[in-house]
C-alpha cells in the first residue's frame, strides 16, 4: 500500500495542468496542482474505447481519499500536499470557464464547502472527513466498547476531535520524556469503553495509570505491534463532562 500510494502521487500529482489533458470534464485550472484519476507513466496508454471515461479528470473526493491513506501509512507530506492542492483550488473564487456549460448544467462555484466533485455538493467530498480519522489514527468498535487513538499528525503534541456512536468529544496526547498522557474528554452522550488503544512508548514493560473522574480505575495493559491496549477490569461508561485521563511510561 505504501508503495501504491508513493506511485499514486509522484505519477498522479501535477503542480499544474500546462498541457495535460483533462477529458471529458475539466475541474481544474492551468495553474491550478492535483492529482488527476489515472495516468501511463510507461506508456502504453491504452485507446480510448478501452479505458476509464474519467481517466483525465481530477475529482476531489478521490484526492481526499488517496491523501488519507498516504497519512495513514506515514507519508504525511505527501498526503497534506494533495489536500492543500484542494483547498487552494476551492478558496471561494468563483470557478467559471472550465467545462463548456458549466454554470448552467453543473453549477461549478468554488465554495470551499462545496467541491466541484461530479458536481456541485457532491456527496464523494465528504470522504475529506477520513483526513480526520487518519490524523489522529482512530481505532473504533462500539459493541466490543474498544475506542483509541494512534496519532500521526503531531503524536508528541496532539488535540483532536473525535465522534462514537453515542457521544463525542476531544482526545489530547503529549509526550515527553519517556512519559506519554492522554486525555478523553467527553463532552456530550456517552461513551462505554472496555479497551483504549494508545501508541507503544517503546517500553519493553510499560506501566498505566489511569483514572476517571480523579478516581483510579484498574487496568491490564498489553502490546500488540505498535500500540498498547488497556483493558480495564470493568465496562467503564463515559457521560457528558466526564474526562478519562492515562499516563504511560
Amino acid at each position: 500500500m505504501r508503495s501504491a500510494l508513493t506511485s499514486v502521487h509522484r505519477y498522479n500529482f501535477h503542480y499544474d495542468f500546462v498541457g495535460i489533458t483533462q477529458s471529458p470534464r475539466k475541474f481544474v485550472h492551468d495553474d491550478d496542482a492535483g492529482t488527476q484519476m489515472i495516468t501511463w507513466p510507461r506508456g502504453s496508454r491504452p485507446d480510448p474505447e478501452h479505458q476509464m471515461l474519467y481517466a483525465d479528470e481530477v475529482m476531489t473526493g478521490f484526492e481526499y481519499a488517496a491523501a488519507a491513506n498516504m497519512i495513514a501509512r506515514g507519508l504525511l507530506e505527501e498526503g497534506f500536499r494533495t489536500v492543500r492542492a484542494v483547498a487552494d483550488r476551492y478558496d471561494g473564487r468563483l470557478r467559471t470557464g472550465l467545462t463548456p456549460g458549466d454554470s448552467a448544467s453543473w453549477g461549478y462555484s468554488g465554495n470551499p464547502f462545496g467541491d466541484d466533485e461530479c458536481g456541485k455538493f457532491y456527496a464523494r467530498s465528504m470522504s475529506s472527513w477520513s483526513l480526520l480519522l487518519a490524523c489522529q489514527g482512530f481505532v473504533y468498535d462500539g459493541p466490543a466498547r474498544v475506542i483509541g487513538f494512534l496519532p500521526r499528525w503531531q503524536p508528541d503534541d496532539h488535540a483532536s476531535f473525535f465522534t462514537a456512536a453515542e457521544g463525542w468529544g476531544l482526545f489530547t496526547q503529549k509526550r515527553t520524556r519517556g512519559v506519554t498522557r492522554v486525555t478523553l474528554e467527553l463532552r456530550y452522550g456517552k461513551l462505554p469503553i472496555r479497551t483504549f488503544v494508545l501508541q507503544h512508548t517503546g517500553v519493553k514493560t510499560p506501566q498505566a495509570r489511569v483514572t476517571l473522574a480523579g478516581k483510579p480505575v484498574k487496568c491490564s495493559v498489553e502490546i500488540a505491534g505498535d500500540a498498547l491496549r488497556l483493558k480495564f477490569s470493568r465496562s467503564l461508561t463515559l457521560k457528558t463532562g466526564d474526562r478519562l485521563d492515562a499516563v504511560i511510561n
